[in-house]
């Protein structure tokens, strides 16, 4: 059947399609799937160059204090280069490193005070290494003037040439300038120093040729560092008889004043382990034992020589080579002490348990 030449199934296809029309249907649905979403953003995230990282993952320490990553040695100039110190692999890191980093990760003017041997001058010699830093350091006596380590003029091939000292390279080139035991130096070398102190700092070089460098500013990447038994004010517990009082005024600059705690029992362990290795626990934990009881001697008055961890490393060398804890003990410390000193260390050597004979 036809209708005005339409076949019978193409009318059926138009009549419905009028149908759909009329109840807003449309048209028939094709069977194509449907369109994939479209996939969402990946946000990447933002890291700048002076974004930091965290003192663990330098150290090998589960420590997340914020850092500046550790500078390459092509960021220094070639004339500090040579001073940026190696890591020292059986190096015990501690609290006392930790707050060290934390001050300078602020770059803040930092004075370490602790006994003989607690590492003050070692830790920061060692976030030098970690951070590729150069290092300098300047011993304080009572003879060293500001020529030695501002600079000084000296003569060579007939005319006088400009030496700079390291206070003036560190201040020019940038590094680390740990000043050891302030307190002994003379006023005069420690005023040139304490205008560095300030912030911004600048260095007072007043024999220099060049006016414009009679006061220097300090490069952007410059550590100033001290390093004392004591806090500036004087020998405070009668041990230290080279040391003066600091200026009130110069001691104002420091900006962070850290305590250096001497490591735990444990963690001496692991140090003689690391540098003498072979001797065996139980002795090196008598040793270490028998060092706290003399140090604590020492801290009351009562023995003379002071104890630290240096002394555990000789003696521990000395075991080495002698075969023997005693005899190890006797030529690295015992042969310091007065008789009357030596009869209490033999006491202390009797109660830790020690066989062998003083």
């Amino acid at each position: 059947m036809t209708t005005k030449g339409i076949s019978e199934a193409e009318l059926r296809q138009k009549m419905l399609e009028e149908i759909l029309k009329k109840k807003g249907g449309g048209s028939t649905a094709s069977s194509s799937p449907p369109p994939e979403p479209e996939p969402e953003a990946i946000v990447e995230p933002i890291v700048t160059e002076s974004s930091s990282i965290t003192l663990g993952s330098v150290v090998g320490m589960p420590w997340s204090i914020p850092i500046f990553p550790p500078f390459k040695p092509e960021d220094w100039n070639e004339k500090v280069r040579c001073n940026i110190p190696k890591k020292d692999p059986t190096y015990v890191y501690g609290d006392t490193y930790k707050r060290f980093a934390t001050a300078m990760s602020l770059k803040m003017r930092t004075m370490l005070v602790g006994k003989p041997g607690s590492g003050k001058d070692k830790a920061a010699m060692q976030f030098c290494a970690d951070f590729c830093i150069p290092y300098f350091r300047i011993t304080g006596m009572r003879n060293v003037t500001p020529d030695m380590i501002i600079g000084h003029f000296s003569m060579e091939d007939g005319s006088m040439k400009w030496v700079p000292g390291d206070a003036e390279i560190v201040s020019r080139y940038g590094g680390m300038l740990v000043t050891s035991e302030p307190g002994a130096l003379p006023p005069d070398t420690a005023f040139c120093l304490q205008s560095a102190w300030e912030s911004p700092g600048y260095l007072t070089i007043l024999d220099h040729p060049d006016p414009r460098d009679r006061m220097l500013p300090l490069h952007e990447n410059t550590f100033l560092v001290m390093t004392s038994n004591v806090r500036g004010f004087g020998d405070d517990v009668d041990k230290y008889s080279a040391t003066n009082v600091m200026d009130a005024s110069f001691l104002n600059r420091v900006e962070s004043m850290q305590h250096a705690e001497v490591m735990n029992a444990s963690q001496q362990v692991e140090a003689l382990a690391k540098k003498v290795p072979g001797i065996a626990v139980g002795t090196m934990n008598k040793m270490v034992q028998f060092g706290n009881l003399v140090s604590s001697g020492w801290d009351k008055g009562e023995i003379e020589a002071s104890w630290s961890l240096r002394n555990l490393i000789a003696w521990g060398r000395m075991i080495h080579l002698h075969g023997n804890i005693a005899d190890g003990f006797r030529d690295t410390f015992f042969d310091k002490l007065s008789d009357k000193e030596k009869g209490s260390v033999k006491g202390l050597w009797r109660d830790v348990g020690f066989k062998e004979s003083l």
